[in-house]
């Protein structure tokens, strides 16, 4: 767990060799970029071979140092290969030195927001204290003890593609590659802490940096950019005004944001119904998944924008490899991304066919391809009207249908126009465009599809019909103000007053009308790592529309203007603020030190492949410290990826409670060691007694017993 300096030195060496790899390949094929543009995309390519290329190995050969040595390799053959191809370079001198005051903004933003996500996560990651005990804060108190275990157990098992290890002998069908990034680097030796840290800062960094080149690329201005921004990143709505009431006769009201258990102006639920969370604390801190995804989804998208809306066609083969890849990144952001190229590929149709016709004339296809749409839409909200005039509960399919009529409609003004701008003899820019492109996502996607995503989505839990996301009892328009905030109050008119802009942001209105009807995942809560992608095309028009204002103000030297814009920023911002203040001052203990040193005691002792019988918590220092697989983990982790683990619950509860006439279950699930501590002894009814009678006490500390069960077990110990 704890490593040694060469094994940390051998993991740095390896991770950045395929950064070096990826920043060659970026400086070869963007040669004619802005160094931002080939920095950003460079990092993101060589973390993206860095998730995949051990990954096909290890296919074949297991997880181990052979499959990595030989994903080294084949970087090596692939930076040959592009060498010879792709002969000009970029360089990354920098070629005209500019600055400007937005430039000097974002540069700083980007430094503070990274240097806290550092400290932050630092504080959270296997922080050991004095007394041995591991803390954590309050945002990765859940969610880091799933992926710690996922990281540990391929890493010391080296079975590839994994199973859970919290449930043996169920694929895991979760997207593992943000894990095993850390894995590839835990295998070399360095700590458990390193592994996970270092892959996120990283992917941070790139994140950061990549939502500012995507809105820069779009936009085309800086002070827009940086405002988008700031409303991306330090999302948060008017959650802060629950906690202002009556905060000179009751300052504890206030003071509870930094001292409670999620009790936030982002996250407050029983008292607020406020449900949009801000995305550094509680979606790219605790959910590595969704940190990876977008960090290569919005780099992703610049170079799509850069080959759909300024005709770099080429870029599309590169474009198609990264979003090919996502699924098993993060499948939400692939879904997004297929979102947002299905309505960019409309675009390029209708601006095809709209060219091709004589001027001030009408296309006769436009009209019938908007017309299908809106039939096909309309006849998805009608189905969903008898259920709605119905008593007794709506079927989810039905309430699905609105959803799968926008779709449907959709996909017929894409035939439409697609035959129309066949038969025009304008298919030609197809085939060296949006054709490859989709030839390499459906070629790379597929199979991760068809092997992971949809057995996940075949249990019956993960897609269902679900309307107004995670609202209690708000209206359905407040809760939205209330939650997402001045950006919720400004969206209509800016999308009113953007036109020139709604090619590209046109996305952000399809994922929400979808998302507000159909969630995709046990966990409706969850459609947000959908929705903040919608947000975050719609907060780049919100941007460039509060500035547009704001310009407007000086030009026509209106008074004030800087005081009202300094306080519509602060209501934007004020309550991210507070919630990320509060995540850097929680303090909560993770594993105590019994555990710690009984995890310690297991890595050493036992086999790699050794089965464990624990108790079901999701703070587990055995699943999460070892990679030794247990019989069951927590019901928090596996009822939300869409995982039948009920029998096995009860299974365990039974174990524990009938020691001595339950051998044959114990058989059954392979269990080598029974694990005691005080969380078992107060979960189950457990007779030590004659549990010390029947089974070899092999380890002895605190409050923490282990008993070896099989005979291989006696013999390792």
């Amino acid at each position: 767990m704890y490593g040694s300096f060469w094994g940390t030195v051998a993991a740095l060496l390896y991770l950045a060799a395929f950064i070096a790899g990826g920043w060659f390949i970026a400086d070869r094929v963007f040669y004619k970029e802005r160094l931002l543009f080939r920095v950003v995309t460079g990092a993101v390519m060589g973390s993206f071979a860095l998730q995949w290329l051990p990954a096909v190995f290890a296919l074949v050969m297991g997880f181990n140092l052979w499959a990595h040595l030989a994903a080294l390799a084949l970087l090596a053959v692939i930076l040959a290969v592009i060498y010879k191809l792709c002969p000009q370079r970029g360089g990354f001198g920098i070629r005209q030195l500019r600055i400007s005051y937005p430039g000097l903004a974002v540069s700083v933003l980007i430094t503070a927001v990274f240097v806290y996500f550092w400290v932050t996560l630092s504080t959270h990651t296997i922080l050991v204290a004095q007394d041995g005990a591991i803390h954590t804060g309050q945002c990765t108190y859940g969610d880091m003890n799933m992926h710690l275990g996922f990281i540990t157990s391929v890493a010391k098992q080296g079975m590839f593609p994994p199973d859970y290890s919290i449930l043996p002998g169920t694929k895991l069908c979760y997207p593992f590659l943000c894990d095993t990034i850390s894995s590839s680097l835990y295998i070399f030796g360095c700590s458990l802490r390193f592994a996970y840290m270092a892959p996120m800062l990283l992917a941070a960094a790139e994140l950061f940096a990549g939502f500012y080149l995507f809105a820069d690329t779009w936009l085309k201005d800086r002070s827009k950019s940086v405002l988008a921004w700031v409303l991306f990143f330090f999302c948060g709505g008017f959650g802060f005004i629950y906690f202002m009431d009556a905060w000179r006769d009751n300052p504890d009201n206030f003071l509870r944001i930094f001292s409670q258990y999620y009790q936030t102006p982002t996250n407050l639920v029983s008292e607020g119904n406020i449900r949009w969370v801000n995305i550094i604390v509680d979606m790219l801190l605790p959910q590595r998944a969704t940190l990876f995804g977008w960090a290569v989804l919005f780099p992703t998208l610049t170079v799509l924008y850069k080959a759909v809306f300024e005709n770099q066609k080429r870029y599309f083969i590169i474009g198609g490899i990264l979003a090919g890849g996502l699924p098993m990144i993060h499948t939400h952001s692939f879904l997004a991304c297929g979102l947002i190229c299905a309505c960019w590929l409309l675009y390029t149709l209708v601006s095809g066919i709209k060219a091709g016709e004589p001027e001030g004339k009408k296309s006769g296809v436009l009209y019938a391809a908007i017309i299908a749409a809106a039939v096909l839409t309309l006849t998805g909200f009608a189905a969903l009207l008898p259920s709605l005039l119905s008593e007794g509960d709506v079927p989810s399919l039905a309430v699905a249908m609105p959803a799968i009529g926008i779709v449907a409609g959709l996909l017929a003004a894409g035939i439409i126009l697609l035959s129309a701008y066949i038969k025009r003899g304008l298919g030609r820019g197809l085939l060296t465009g949006w054709l490859p492109f989709l030839l390499i996502v459906l070629a790379l996607a597929l199979p991760q599809l068809l092997t992971w995503t949809f057995a996940q989505v075949g249990q019956g839990t993960m897609l269902k019909g679900h309307f107004n996301w995670a609202n209690i009892n708000d209206s359905y328009v407040w809760f939205y103000v209330k939650n997402i905030g001045v950006a919720a109050l400004l969206a209509i008119p800016a999308f009113i007053g953007g036109k020139k802009l709604f090619k590209t942001a046109a996305p952000a209105l399809l994922i929400f009308a979808i998302c507000e009807f159909v969630v995709f995942q046990p966990n409706v809560y969850d459609n947000n790592k959908l929705l903040y992608v919608s947000y975050a095309l719609a907060v780049c028009v919100v941007a460039s529309y509060m500035v547009d204002i704001y310009r407007a103000m000086a030009k026509n030297k209106i008074g004030g203007r800087v005081i009202i814009a300094g306080i519509t920023v602060f209501a934007c911002v004020f309550s991210a603020v507070l919630t990320m203040g509060r995540e850097v001052v929680s303090d909560y203990v993770l594993y105590d030190s019994n555990q710690v040193a009984a995890a310690e005691f297991i890595e050493e002792n036992t086999p790699t492949d050794a089965c464990i019988l624990t108790g079901t918590r999701h703070n587990n220092a055995v699943s999460s410290l070892t990679g030794r697989n247990i019989v069951c983990g927590s019901g928090t982790f596996l009822y939300y990826h869409g995982v039948g683990y009920q029998q096995r619950e009860a299974d365990v509860k039974y174990m524990y409670n009938n020691i001595g006439s339950a051998e044959e279950m114990l058989e059954k699930y392979g269990v080598d060691y029974i694990f005691v501590s005080s969380y078992e002894r107060g979960a189950y009814s457990i007779d030590e007694q004659k549990l010390g009678e029947i089974y070899k006490c092999v380890y002895s500390g605190g409050d923490v017993k282990i008993y070896a069960v099989s005979p291989r077990a006696e013999q390792n110990v």
